[in-house]
């Protein structure tokens, strides 16, 4: 029974960012390539937030300090990863074939983007949830959540996977057009998610937490899909 209900939460959490590969960047292959390389990223950004960590010992048990670091350093990435594509432009004519101009290519190079991203911090937000449940770690969740500890395991990791989807589609378009606030406000948006994470280590708190982080996802969602379709539609019509 365990067996089968970590399974289904594995399904859960896989599915939004599973779902966009199989649909949209699968059919796709350059888009399959830059999710792919957008996963090394993610993997980068992880490595080198883990290397600050053990350089400064006392960082280990602050919590809020981790988190923060953790989210500041996938922007870094995320930002240089675009940078990366900009320089690849500049070589010649295959390139540009392959990081597609134009307002719906762009949107699509950042779900690309966002779903690399999405797929590795599902797997790492189910084992650091895991790790604190069976080996009492006790970095981002405690055993004190009234709702089953697979789904609220499986749902946030879902969201988080979700949510690396919506500010890589949000935020692509401004780092091409350098709106250093749009970037600013992407990033915040990033950091103040992931510091609502920390109620996990409440009594209790993994409800409110829950509640707390779908919210803020959903009102992300709107509001990107909204600006998204707007910026498609704007291009489209200068196309004309």
């Amino acid at each position: 029974m365990v067996t089968l209900l970590a399974v289904g939460v594995l399904l859960i959490a896989l599915g939004p960012t599973v779902g966009i590969a199989l649909v949209l960047l699968l059919p796709r292959p350059h888009l399959t390539i830059i999710s792919v390389l957008s996963a090394f990223f993610y993997i980068l950004a992880l490595a080198v937030s883990a290397a600050i960590w053990h350089a400064i010992p006392p960082a280990k048990s602050t919590y809020w300090y981790i988190l923060l670091l953790t989210a500041t350093v996938q922007e870094i990435l995320r930002y240089s990863l675009h940078e990366l594509f900009q320089y690849l432009l500049g070589l010649g004519d295959g390139a540009d074939a392959f990081l597609r101009p134009g307002p719906i290519n762009v949107t699509l190079t950042g779900i690309a983007v966002g779903t690399g991203f999405g797929l590795v911090s599902v797997l790492i937000n189910l084992v650091s949830f895991m790790a604190d449940h069976y080996m009492e770690d006790t970095a981002i969740y405690i055993d004190k959540c009234p709702i089953n500890f697979f789904v609220a395991a499986g749902t946030l990791a879902a969201a988080y996977s979700i949510l690396h989807v919506l500010l890589a589609v949000c935020v692509w378009p401004f780092y091409t057009e350098r709106r250093w606030l749009g970037i600013a406000a992407v990033s915040a948006l990033h950091v103040g998610i992931a510091m609502a994470s920390l109620g996990n280590r409440e009594d209790k708190g993994c409800t409110w937490t829950l509640g707390m982080v779908l919210g803020m996802i959903a009102t992300a969602t709107v509001v990107v899909v909204v600006v998204t379709m707007r910026r498609v539609t704007r291009g489209k019509r200068a196309l004309e």
